[in-house]
């Protein structure tokens, strides 16, 4: 993806932006053929198989991300093994996720367009009011229309079809443009969304995907890999700190509340039979657990001192 795709983005933004601007009504005219003011409803909203179609293009997205990211925490919480996928394009997976559908899209615009889908609008038999693409500040208050989250995640996999071999990326590209377009689509038809909540949704991830590219790809994998080794080190470090300071708390809080230490063990039983207690040694088996687990990470942290 390069600037070809990034012109081509910003020319069906403009065209279509200027469209729906002069004519607002038909962004209502279009989700109005699915309509049915007999029943008040869009009927093919409850259809299995579009439904099915939004379900496998949602956990697809999902995977890849989590795939990625598990990659970078894998390689933070075992920094001495080899990155399970190359830490740039890992990298270039999450944060083109994280700032396209994530930031951008659920994080700014929808909250602050606040425009109310199609089902909630006076003209298909609601009460709240449509707004043209370009106004922000509807009656919308949670999960609004603009932009369409469904079709942001469905052409967030040209992320993963930009790195496909050379041979058969544009074809992998196209396909994804057709299946994020089918799936927007269905979201008009089921009267969630209004066709430029889809048009803007490629628009934006077309660029924040080739931003991103541009950005990361361009990064070095050992660097990257050098950096997450020093945080899973840094991490490593820290927690057997912390553990350190909590096995010697729970010791302090065991001392103290031993209480006599003259005191009989009958009588110890006795006590703790009659709060419901069983007297047994399970803080010895805590304290025991606490320490092997904080003499393992010692070790390891004083190994990856002699290492650096």
């Amino acid at each position: 993806m390069g600037r070809r795709w990034v012109l081509s983005a910003i020319a069906v933004g403009v065209v279509a932006g200027l469209l729906f601007a002069i004519f607002p009504q038909l962004d209502l005219a279009i989700p109005g053929w699915f309509f049915d003011p007999v029943r008040g409803n869009f009927p093919l909203a409850i259809t299995w198989f579009p439904n099915l179609i939004r379900t496998i293009g949602h956990w697809t997205t999902w995977l890849i991300v989590l795939a990625a990211g598990g990659s970078l925490l894998a390689k933070i919480l075992f920094p001495r093994t080899k990155a399970l996928l190359s830490p740039r394009i890992a990298l270039f997976l999450v944060c083109s996720f994280a700032i396209g559908p994530g930031l951008i899209v659920n994080g700014i615009l929808k909250p602050t367009w606040a425009r109310p889908r199609p089902v909630f609008v006076q003209q298909f038999g609601k009460q709240e009011t449509f707004e043209p693409w370009w106004k922000p500040g509807g009656d919308c208050r949670s999960n609004c229309s603009f932009v369409s989250g469904d079709a942001t995640e469905a052409f967030w996999l040209l992320a993963p079809a930009s790195i496909t071999p050379p041979i058969i990326r544009p074809v992998a590209e196209i396909a994804v443009v057709g299946f994020a377009t089918a799936l927007g689509s269905l979201r008009v038809v089921f009267g969630r969304h209004f066709p430029t909540d889809v048009i803007f949704a490629g628009v934006i991830m077309v660029i924040v995907v080739a931003a991103c590219r541009r950005v990361f790809l361009r990064m070095d994998d050992s660097k990257i890999e050098r950096s997450l080794e020093r945080i899973g080190d840094s991490l490593r470090h820290h927690f057997a700190r912390w553990l350190n300071w909590l096995r010697a708390a729970s010791q302090r809080k065991s001392r103290d509340g031993r209480g006599d230490p003259h005191q009989s063990d009958e009588k110890k039983r006795k006590e703790h039979a009659s709060r419901g207690e069983v007297l047994g040694d399970t803080d010895g088996i805590v304290f025991f657990g606490l320490d092997m687990i904080a003499q393992a990470l010692d070790r390891g942290v004083e190994e990856l001192d002699r290492e650096d």
